[in-house]
């Protein structure tokens, strides 16, 4: 092979590569934002769930303090 084909081999495999590292540092990204957004969500998710709880039982001892 040409030395000169050789270089052009090299620089576009090492493009390539690159390429493809920007892409997976942009897929892991994402990933973790969308896994902080899932926390954020469970999380919200079980603190309405205990307002929820509370909210039910103070209206019990309510009803049980009126009796």
């Amino acid at each position: 092979m040409d030395p000169r084909n050789e270089w052009l081999v090299t620089l576009s495999e090492r493009q390539s590569r690159r390429h493809a590292a920007c892409h997976h540092g942009a897929f892991l990204r994402q990933l973790r934002a969308r896994q902080r957004l899932q926390q954020r969500q469970f999380v919200r998710l079980r603190l309405a769930t205990c307002a929820a709880l509370l909210a039910w039982l103070l209206a019990a001892l309510q009803g049980v303090i009126r009796a």
